[in-house]
């Protein structure tokens, strides 16, 4: 392409682009469906113009994606703003110039697949099976297609399901509008099937004993599977900035192998995960992977992390093993290094007084749920206990008591101070403090070291923040050690 077929590409890019926008903001039905059209052909131009770039710059490339994209989602077609956002290179979210890039169409993007997800999910059924459009319903996918109509492939499914004649001609011609070469059915086909391959993005994990002894039962195996979506969530969440959904749709017995639909994991994920898991983790919790590393050690058992779908598959497929010669590495690392005694910020209490922790578990325990009334607190404050409940783990993130906060709500006060300390002593701040103190539990820690333990470990907290967190852990280890478990042994 030279420069000023380029140029002129751009330029009509940009005059679709102007004249849509119009549309959209003024025009009748008519016309809405005509800035569909012009946003799609702006979209395209863009990325004729980067696709014509042998090499284009990292910043190049992605400036003209997130155009790209947020074009397609103008245009309401959320299958090809998924399919350009999926092209876009590591740079855009590991730099902050690439950062910058993305942040002004994240939001949107996210927002945009969470109701296009929803809307496909409702149309299709779980657990996602890849459906002919003779087998929908077509009052379902008329919402779908009012919400999306910038998406060929709803069109075509609708002249599948049409009643008439009439309906059958209207839908194929607003199909091949957008995307001519879909009147030879056969494209129009595939085009179907790679969408739903593409909605279809499945994970595979799999576990497997090294030695015949080895075994993998379902206490096991669920609290391998629970700590690699909660490692998987963070790390997308820290390097991505994108919420994740990991669904099972499947497992099967012998080397436990689960199947999980991963409709929202970026297509560089494990990739990058597997590079972090080359030395000593940065952009995870080091704590809670050495948990898991652990485990696997003690029942001697190798798991797999596996990207299906339809680009990804077979030999190519993205993977992680983690092996034994693996595990020990890692263990290793992460026992040598000063960061497994670093702490997040959000995993230090701030709630001086335990009984507003524990009045916390009998509302929910009586209520099922947390009432700011009748708390008698502030939402502020609220909040701080709230969270104090979360990191002694009695209650979830979604305010359910787990089985220590049920056992909680049945002890009576001094039962319920000599089990807190345990829950204390294994929480990501406890068990770092103890570490750090280089004891064996809360007795060997003393409290005045709370002040230097936080400045060491949790950089992020700011002066203020850090004067109320030492007050509220030296209020804990004074009403921990006076009950504790191991006094009198």
């Amino acid at each position: 392409m030279t420069p000023s077929e380029r140029d002129e590409l751009l330029r009509e890019a940009s005059i679709a682009k102007m004249k849509a926008t119009r549309l959209r903001a003024f025009g009748d039905a008519d016309e809405q469906w005509d800035a569909t059209v012009l946003f799609r052909a702006a979209a395209q131009k863009e990325l004729a113009v980067i696709d014509a770039d042998p090499m284009p710059s990292n910043e190049e490339l992605s400036g003209a994606l997130v155009e790209a994209c947020g074009l397609f989602i103008d245009a309401q077609d959320p299958v090809r703003a998924t399919q350009t956002w999926s092209r876009m290179p590591l740079f855009a979210f590991t730099t902050a110039a690439g950062m910058a890039t993305i942040d002004r169409l994240k939001e949107v993007y996210y927002d945009t697949m969470a109701q296009f997800g929803t809307a496909w999910n409702a149309l299709t059924g779980l657990p996602y099976p890849i459906q002919e459009p003779s087998s929908l319903r077509r009052v379902a996918l008329s919402p779908v297609l009012k919400k999306f109509p910038g998406v060929p492939e709803l069109w075509w499914a609708s002249a599948v399901l049409a009643r008439n004649p009439d309906e059958s001609n209207l839908a194929k011609a607003r199909m091949e509008q957008l995307d001519p070469t879909m009147k030879d059915d056969a494209v129009a086909r595939t085009a179907w099937k790679r969408m739903c391959q593409m909605l279809l993005q499945t994970m595979q994990i799999e576990m497997h004993g090294e030695k015949p002894t080895s075994s993998l039962d379902l206490r096991f195996v669920t609290t391998i599977s629970r700590a690699l979506d909660e490692i998987l969530r963070q790390f997308v969440k820290n390097v991505f900035g994108e919420p994740l959904d990991l669904l099972p749709i499947g497992a099967r017995p012998g080397s436990f192998i689960l199947d999980i639909t991963a409709q929202r994991l970026p297509r560089l994920a494990i990739v990058e995960l597997e590079r972090e898991l080359t030395g000593v983790p940065t952009r995870l919790s080091i704590r809670m992977l050495a948990q898991i590393l652990r485990v696997l050690q003690a029942k001697q058992v190798t798991v797999s992390l596996r990207m299906r779908g339809p680009n990804n598959d077979g030999a190519n497929a993205d993977e992680i093993v983690i092996d034994a010669p693996r595990r020990k590495r890692l263990l290793d690392a992460i026992e040598a290094s000063p960061a497994l005694y670093k702490v997040s910020s959000v995993d230090i209490p701030q709630a001086d007084d335990l009984e507003r922790v524990y009045h916390i578990v009998e509302l929910i325990e009586k209520d099922g749920a947390l009432d700011e009334a009748s708390f008698g607190l502030s939402r502020r404050q609220l909040a701080y206990y709230r969270r104090a409940s979360i990191i002694l783990g009695l209650i979830t993130e979604d305010d359910e008591l787990t089985a220590g906060g049920r056992l909680i709500a049945r002890l009576d006060p001094k039962d319920r101070l000599r089990a807190t300390a345990v829950h204390f002593e294994s929480s990501n701040c406890g068990d770092a403090w103890i570490r750090w103190s280089e004891g064996k539990n809360l007795l060997d820690v003393r409290p005045e070291t709370a002040d230097q333990f936080l400045r060491e470990c949790v950089p992020d907290l700011s002066r203020n923040t850090q004067e109320r967190r030492v007050q509220t852990l030296t209020a804990w280890h004074r009403a921990l050690s006076e009950y504790h478990y191991a006094r009198g042994r």
